[in-house]
């Protein structure tokens, strides 16, 4: 599967990613890393990372975004 950066297709695969790694907390009560779900997975723990952006405004507050896919 080929994914590329800031797509509608990368959001769904982190999000899928999420719901598993939520999936085997209910399962097995283990909280797992999210490396290690992505690894089950074989794919590439640099697809959160392109999909999450943090942000600092100017008064120390931390924001986080989930995906900035451009739609044309």
């Amino acid at each position: 599967m080929v994914t590329y950066d800031h797509t509608i297709e990368q959001n769904l695969l982190a999000l899928l990613m999420s719901k598993e790694r939520i999936n085997e907390y209910i399962k097995t009560l283990d909280f797992k890393e999210q490396s290690e779900i992505y690894d089950e997975f074989g794919i590439d723990l640099d697809v959160l990372n392109s999909v999450i952006e943090k942000e600092v405004d100017e008064e120390g507050r931390v924001r986080l975004t989930w995906g900035n896919q451009q739609v044309s």
